[in-house]
Formats: structure tokens, sequence, C-alpha cells
């Protein structure tokens, strides 16, 4: 351990080394460039590193039993894990056996392997003969992905004793090694790539949303969230989100082939309103798809983390862009524009078809080409008459009884829908006590006439009669209502006689 003095004049010349390593990247670890990070360590606005994290470093991490006295630092010296001392512990002082211990122990593992991969040459490469890297994926680490391989190791090799200052053991009944069983573990990517980079050279890399989330790593991720803002600077490249620059530069500017990627850069917001404009004017496709396409980018960028979550905005203290590309004041109006042109275009809305009169009659006519109305009519007029259905010597059946049933049902809903020029959702949402009858006895009398194909001679009483449909859901009428259309009511209506033919719902 250094002394005081000796570690503060080794700072400077540490702190210069770091910030020549975030910058340059030289030995490729890092897997990109950090000049922000290293330009807020230079400008000393934080006090880097922490003295008081350094002492936690230095101190041992454990709190001494009252009165008794820590001992030298000199005596407590950095050494591997060792894994069957801590399972032996674990067993005796907290009861953890089996699966917990196995689940307790496992990211312990997973640093075990990370320091022998980096720090054991030699006999290692035969320890690590029948590791293989499984598959790729990514995990957010605050506004960072960090790519990740999972590993399957024989548990057999977590416990093969290294050389005396460097070992790896691990407790054969701890983590139910018998010589066969194999642990898995996720390992940072640059780590395996720049040690073992024979265990990933033949490993095809699969998209992250394709890869399984395992329950490990979902805690992982609750934990990262919970971090907060507090690393949200520390892994944005600085050269992906400095302040913007002139349209012109948009296209020569390497970073707008990364501009859709999980983490958004300077390019995101402007990329992401060329898109829109190209596909709202260019191909004119419907606003449902525009809008579709900015939910699917917002849900897509919120992923990344909190720090890409709100308002599109450039943070001048910290330098780099923060909030969500969808979220900006020029994606609201380029999508105002889009949908100043649609009305101004008179493009037919793509996703429902307005009902015309000629569709009525041509669905009339298919169903009484398809079904033999007249059996059913006849058979009203006999129930209505008191009389036995189907009368003696007929049999109705269950084939012919279930078509009428149908296509009855079919054009009353349709011819309903018509009269009160309603959605098909919101007409099945109608129940009995939404409709009410001026008079039953009237219905009825109206009905036989009907049937009998009298309509032509209905009193002018008659053909006042009606009944009343109470719509309370139907789309758009609170907007109607706060625009000023007091006037009427929009929420019912009522239903007279007709003979419109197909469009006749009473």
């Amino acid at each position: 351990m250094l002394p005081f003095l000796e570690f503060m004049k080794y700072m400077p010349e540490w702190r210069s080394d770091l910030c020549d390593a975030l910058s340059t990247d030289p030995c490729g670890l890092l897997q990109q460039k950090h000049p922000g990070i290293a330009q807020v360590i230079k400008s000393e606005l934080l006090p880097f590193p922490d003295l008081t994290a350094v002492a936690l470093y230095t101190d041992p991490l454990t709190s001494w039993s009252n009165g008794h006295v820590p001992p030298e630092n000199d005596l407590i010296t950095a050494c591997q894990p060792d894994l069957p001392a801590i399972g032996d512990f674990c067993t005796r002082h907290f009861s953890l056996s089996g699966d917990s211990l196995v689940h307790k122990l496992k990211d312990i593992c997973a640093g075990v392997v990370m320091r022998a991969l980096l720090q054991l040459p030699g006999k290692v490469e035969n320890m690590l003969q029948d590791v293989h890297a499984l598959s790729f994926h990514e995990a957010s680490w605050s506004t960072h992905a960090v790519a990740l391989y999972k590993i399957s190791m024989p548990s057999r090799l977590l416990s093969i004793s290294m050389p005396p200052t460097m070992h790896l053991p691990c407790s054969a009944t701890t983590l139910g090694s018998d010589g066969k069983g194999f642990c898995t573990m996720n390992i940072p990517a640059v780590v395996l790539e720049h040690a073992r980079p024979n265990l990933v050279g033949s490993l095809p890399l699969c998209p992250p949303w394709t890869s399984p989330t395992s329950s490990t790593e979902m805690e992982c991720e609750q934990l990262e969230r919970g971090l907060g803002d507090a690393f949200e600077v520390i892994n944005l490249p600085f050269e992906a989100t400095h302040k913007p620059y002139s349209s012109e530069e948009f296209y020569n500017d390497p970073l707008s082939k990364d501009a859709f990627e999980r983490i958004p850069n300077k390019c995101s917001n402007e990329a992401l309103s060329l898109y829109l404009a190209w596909r709202g004017f260019r191909e004119q496709v419907s606003q449902s798809t525009i809008e579709g396409i900015c939910t699917a980018l917002k849900w897509h960028w919120d992923r990344a983390g909190d720090a890409f979550r709100g308002q599109w905005h450039y943070n001048e203290m910290q330098q780099h862009w923060k909030g969500n590309p969808v979220q900006s004041g020029e994606i609201d109006d380029l999508m105002k524009a889009v949908k100043h042109k649609i009305k101004a275009d008179n493009v037919p809305r793509m996703h429902s078809a307005v009902m015309k009169m000629e569709y009525m009659d041509m669905m009339l006519t298919w169903s009484k080409s398809k079904c033999p109305f007249d059996v059913a009519f006849w058979y009203l007029q006999l129930a209505m008459a008191g009389s036995e259905v189907p009368p003696p010597g007929e049999v109705l059946s269950v084939e012919t009884h279930s078509e009428i049933s149908r296509h009855l049902e079919q054009l009353a809903f349709h011819s309903t829908a018509w009269t009160l020029w309603t959605r098909n959702a919101e007409l099945l949402k109608l129940r009995r006590q939404d409709i009410m009858f001026e008079s039953t006895a009237a219905m009825d009398a109206m009905l036989i006439k009907y049937l009998d194909g009298e309509e032509s001679l209905l009193t002018s009483d008659e053909q006042w009669t009606h009944f009343w449909v109470h719509l309370q859901n139907r789309k758009g009428w609170q907007k109607k209502l706060d625009g000023g259309m007091r006037d009427i009511n929009l929420q019912s209506g009522s239903i007279c006689s007709s003979s419109s033919g197909a469009m006749e719902a009473d």
C-alpha cells in the first residue's frame, strides 16, 4: 500500500494515463473511444477518483466485531475467491444449500472465470478446453448496452487448483459437480474476445431481441434501472452525442448509418424526420402507418434507459443528447404536416371502407340465394298466431335451422348498423337494456303486416311507431359534444318503420 503522499503524487500520472486510454483505446479493449468521459475527468468538475471510495477499497470489506482492532492492511492480500470456503460458510451460517446456494454463488463463479481468463496463461488453455460459447446477447447497463456471451463450463473445472497465488477452486458438492455437470454464466464480450477469441470465432451473432432473457438477466436489468442516471454519461460515445450540425453534413456523417440503433445518437432525430417525410409525402402511406412507425421507434428507444426517455434535447453541461428522438418539436411538426396533407388530398382511409347502399343490396341478394327465407317467415307467422312450429308433418332439420338463424342474424346486424350508422364494435356492445319499445303490441302488429307483404298498407300512426336505441360508447360523440353540438342527442336514436329493402332495421 502506498503512503498517502506517494499516492497523491501518483494520482496525476494515473489520471493522465486513464484519459489517454479512454480517448484512444490503444488496445481495443473498450471497443469504442470515450473522449467525453476523458474531458470530464480532465476538467476536474467532479473529483476523480473520490478519495472516500478509494479508502473503501483499501479497507477490508468487513465489519470487525466490537472491541477488536482491525488487522494491518499489509496482512490482507487480494486473491481469487475461495469458493469451497464460501460455500461451507453459507451452508453453516445461512442454511443455504442446493439450488439456492448455486444461485447465490453464480455471479461469484463468473467473476472467478473472468479473472482466470485475463490473468492465468498456460494451464488455463487446458482447463478451458471444454468451455463453449452458447449465445451472444446484450443487456442494458444504465444507458449503455453491454455485449455478453453466455458460456458453458464443466463444473469440475471450477474445482481445479491453480498455482499458489492464483487458483480457481470450487466445491464439487456445493455446485453439484459430478464430473459431468455444466455451469452457465455470462461473460462480457470484450473479455472473452480478447482473452479467448477461439471460443467465439464460429459463434453466429444473433440480434439481442432474438435471444431469451434469463431470470438472472432480468434481475440485473431491475438492478440497473434502480441505479437511475448515476452513470448515464459514462458510456456515451462523445462523437455520437455532441451538438448537431447542418443538414448537408448529415448524409456524409458515418454516424447516420447507426441512427436507428438501440442507443440513439445525434443523427437519430433528423434520420427519423427524413424517413417519415419520405414515407408520408413520397410514398403517401396512411396516417396510421406514420403513427405506427413513431410508436414502434419510441418504444425501441425508451428501452435504452432512463436517459433516453422524455423530450429530446441537448444537455449543455454533459454535452450530449438526452430524451427520445421521437418526442421532439421537429417530429411533432412533421406529424401535423402529414395529417394536413392527408386531409387536403382527401386520401381515403385504408383501415375500413365506408358501407354503401349497393353493398347492402348485394348482401341481401346473396343471403336470399343461399337461405330459404320464405320458410323462416312462414314459421314466424305461425308462431305469432300461436300455432305449432313446425306444423305437424313437417321436419325442420338442425342444419336448416342453423343456416336460417345465421343469415337472419347477419342481415339484422347489418341493417341496424346501417340505420344507426355505427361501427360493428359499438353495435356488439348493445344489450337488451339499451333498447326501449314504445308499444310491444304495436310492434307485433307491424311485423305481421310485413310478414304478409302488406307494408305498403301501414297507416301514418303505424309508420311513426318506433323504438329507442341508446349507444353509450359511440365513437366521436364526446368530441362533437365538446365542439359545441349540444342541441342534439348524440347517444340515442329512434328507429321508425321503413320500406328500403336491405336497410330495414325494424
